[in-house]
């Protein structure tokens, strides 16, 4: 199996490099080495691993068009989790290098205290974290999310974090 050099250059100048074969997306080999870039989905359908190819060239395989229209396909707009190099790749990303993360995010288990409708397509869930060696709370900046997966299945959600002011 051939493996290719990729490199990718972040908005505030810094880079990141990982090699991946041609049988693997960019987003899997990066994971592999420990190297966590911004993602959702993984199936090419939020648009949250958008990068821009400026060397090489690679095969994109199925995306969602709302994720990646055709005319940022054109300008060499790629989904990282859909991607496959067929050569060296250098990228740049839209965001600073420190959005990229070179350990696990912590898997922690929580209990569903409440599931509220608070309007039309939005709902509360409230969640009880079990408390573990990072305590029993959450830590996290306006603007974050939480990926939420049922135990003993692949469904994952993310939800938009909120609390009081008064922890």
């Amino acid at each position: 199996m051939i493996n290719y050099d990729i490199t990718i250059h972040t908005r505030d100048k810094q880079q990141v490099s990982f090699v991946c074969s041609e049988a693997e997306d960019l987003l899997s080999a990066a994971d592999r080495e420990s190297i966590l870039l911004p993602s959702q989905c993984r199936k090419g359908t939020c648009g949250a691993c958008v990068a821009t190819v400026t060397a090489g060239t690679y095969h994109l395989g199925e995306v969602s068009m709302e994720a990646l229209p055709e005319k940022a396909q054109a300008r060499g707009d790629v989904l990282l989790c859909r991607t496959y190099p067929r050569a060296d790749l250098i990228l740049e990303a839209p965001y600073d290098y420190n959005y990229i993360r070179f350990e696990r995010i912590p898997e922690r288990e929580a209990e569903v205290m409440d599931v509220t409708m608070v309007a039309t397509g939005t709902r509360r869930l409230l969640l009880r974290l079990q408390p573990d060696e990072q305590g029993g709370a959450a830590e996290f900046e306006a603007g974050q999310f939480m990926e939420i997966q049922v135990p003993g299945s692949d469904a994952r959600r993310a939800y938009s974090l909120a609390n009081n002011t008064n922890w």
